[in-house]
């Protein structure tokens, strides 16, 4: 089940079939405290790539005003590439994420799956879902831009 597709891209040699944000209870939720995890799931089925297709999975985090705040993927968190055996394979990806103090709000997660080809110089992408999910952060602690370093101050008093 995909909850919301706002644009889809890619040659779909292979298609996001689900994607879902779950709390570390592996619970579905739509709603998540600043500065504390989450897990991302998606499901990818083959439609027509072969064994000789290195795969890369990742997503991008967009805010309210779709800006891109935060991107990753398997290949980039120096992961071993997974592969297809067959068509009609499915695989599930799985990324647990820590989401930072962030500004209160809606932002959203675009998953894909690209493909490499000729010898991985050149990814193809299969499948994004742009804004396949909508979520909303809240935060205990006012911030008053997007997000908010840990900061310790220290403040010493001339003598």
């Amino acid at each position: 089940h995909i909850a919301n597709i706002d644009r889809r891209l890619g040659d779909q040699r292979c298609q996001i079939i689900g994607a879902r944000l779950y709390d570390n209870n592996r619970t579905p939720t739509d709603e998540v405290q600043g500065d504390s995890d989450v897990i991302l799931r998606f499901t990818v089925v083959n439609t027509s790539l072969t064994p000789d297709n290195s795969l890369i999975f990742g997503y991008i985090v967009r805010n309210f005003r779709g800006e891109e705040i935060a991107a990753t993927n398997t290949r980039l968190e120096c992961m071993v590439a997974e592969r297809f055996t067959s068509v009609g394979e499915r695989i599930t990806i799985e990324a647990r994420i820590h989401i930072p103090l962030l500004h209160p709000g809606h932002y959203s997660i675009s998953v894909g799956a690209s493909y490499e080809q000729d010898g991985g110089l050149q990814l193809i992408l299969a499948d994004r879902i742009i804004n396949s999910i909508i979520f909303s952060v809240s935060c205990h602690k006012k911030i008053s831009t997007m997000t908010c370093f840990d900061t310790q101050f220290s403040i010493q008093r001339a003598s």
